[in-house]
């Protein structure tokens, strides 16, 4: 079965009544709730503009509370969210009557037609943290850039709108690619994506991914090359695909819990993923024809399998053996920044299923990960950049040093630096931007370990 895509010409009218109810539900129609006695609600305001000055109206801004990177949240991840809308002036206001102390708060504001304030999944954009207190009145005004602007709805064979469609979209030039946006639909299957960029190399597409665990993924190849009039009224049908179960055990045949078992066509597309239970046992629903590779990989990731098979229709009963990795011999581990990590190598490309045969292998992400602000880093996953550059790091050394390159520069008691890593989870396999902050500390560690790292280092 094959993915098909609609583009409608007419306009979808009845789900994009999400501006007026189901969107503002969860956000900024929400109850307040009560405040203590004596107690003024925070207060935020601002304006928002374009690049030129022009005041915009009817801009969507978002409050997270406490703050966060907005690049990732929406009403699905569960943040605290409040919203309200610009008026005639391009101002807004916004009560926040649940802040009871002073609160870190992040901003991000979106209209068709304009990059979200946040930016793409790759390259963070205009970020605004500001502190907001009870009684107290805070300014934060914000500008935006022009990007392309698409909505659409998702359904199923028979027609049925389809809420929780995981939606990837990037853009790919010169056999790499980067994260533009990541959204779920919503209840009526309607979808917005705000961050494409106007301007657009003439080898780049910007393909978007739909999928959700029971179906079979959908995927728009390129959008760029959708008819502007279509580009507000796009149409995604998701078939339903076969089914594949069974249980993974480990190497004495014992069933292994909360193992990671993932399915891909011949060609790595049309993904699915889920976690076994406590018995072991797996069911993948949505599955394409075809030759896929199934993989198992137990919580510890050092534990797996491969099984290629052909999809032709439904299979259950099968049996998936986990067996022990051994790592190579000799394996130098270096410490950085609190996490033990290595060089990539053939063998660790194989062992792991990375993607890239060059970069920083996380052996352990350390307890300490987070306050580094990198998100989720776990076993397995591998830095691969460092900085705005398009140039890759080829192991540990490179990637210190390129850390001191990029902060070189900064005088503050606190240095920032984008690392960009690769990562395999049961939701998502892909590639992640993190702004990464180090203390003055933190750098001088690693100026020492550069000079240890040195080839003429004694």
């Amino acid at each position: 079965m094959s993915s098909r895509i609609w583009i409608e010409r007419r306009a979808i009218l009845a789900f994009w009544a999400f501006a007026i109810v189901g969107w503002r539900v969860a956000v900024a129609d929400e109850p307040a709730k009560r405040q203590e006695p004596g107690r003024q609600p925070a207060v935020l305001r601002g304006r928002v503009t374009n690049e030129v000055g022009e005041r915009l109206t009817d801009v969507r801004v978002r409050v997270a509370i406490p703050a966060t990177d907005m690049r990732f949240v929406d009403e699905t991840t569960g943040h605290k969210l409040r919203e309200t809308r610009t008026d005639a002036r391009g101002e807004y206001r916004l009560e926040l009557p649940d802040v009871a102390m002073p609160t870190k708060v992040s901003l991000d504001a979106m209209k068709p037609g304009y990059r979200r304030l946040v930016g793409t999944g790759m390259a963070g954009g205009d970020p605004i943290y500001t502190e907001v207190a009870p009684g107290k009145v805070a300014e934060a005004s914000m500008k935006l850039k022009p990007a392309l602007y698409f909505r659409g709805v998702v359904v199923d064979e028979q027609g049925k709108p389809v809420a929780g469609v995981r939606i990837s979209s990037y853009v790919v030039r010169n056999r790499g690619s980067g994260s533009i946006e990541r959204l779920m639909t919503r209840s009526d299957g309607s979808f917005e994506l705000f961050c494409y960029p106007t301007r657009q190399d003439p080898i780049s597409t910007g393909p978007v991914l739909f999928t959700r665990e029971d179906y079979v993924s959908a995927r728009i190849a390129d959008v760029y090359a959708l008819e502007p009039k279509s580009r507000d009224s796009i149409r995604v049908v998701l078939p339903t695909g076969f089914r594949v179960s069974g249980r993974v055990i480990d190497e004495s045949g014992k069933p292994v819990a909360r193992a990671m078992v993932r399915a891909t066509l011949k060609d790595g597309g049309h993904r699915k993923a889920i976690l076994t239970d406590a018995d072991g046992k797996f069911t993948l629903r949505g599955l394409s024809g075809g030759l896929t590779m199934l993989t198992a990989r137990g919580p510890d990731v050092k534990q797996r399998t491969h099984l290629p098979m052909p999809v032709k229709g439904d299979r259950d009963g099968l049996e998936l053996r986990v067996r022990r990795i051994a790592l190579p011999a000799g394996l130098v581990r270096y410490s950085v920044l609190g996490m033990q990590v290595t060089d990539v190598t053939p063998e660790l490309k194989a062992a792991y299923d990375l993607y890239g045969d060059r970069g920083v292998l996380v052996l352990d992400p350390g307890k300490d990960v987070r306050q580094l602000n990198v998100r989720e880093l776990a076993e397995g996953d591998a830095f691969f950049r460092v900085g705005l550059s398009r140039t890759r790091v080829n192991g540990v050394r490179e990637f210190v040093d390129q850390i001191l390159a990029e902060t070189a520069g900064q005088d503050s008691p606190e240095f920032r630096v984008y690392v960009f890593y690769s990562f395999s989870r049961v939701d998502f396999d892909g590639n992640r931007t993190s702004l990464m902050h180090l203390t003055r500390e933190q750098r001088q560690e690693l100026q020492a370990l550069s000079e240890q790292l040195r080839p003429d280092s004694p």
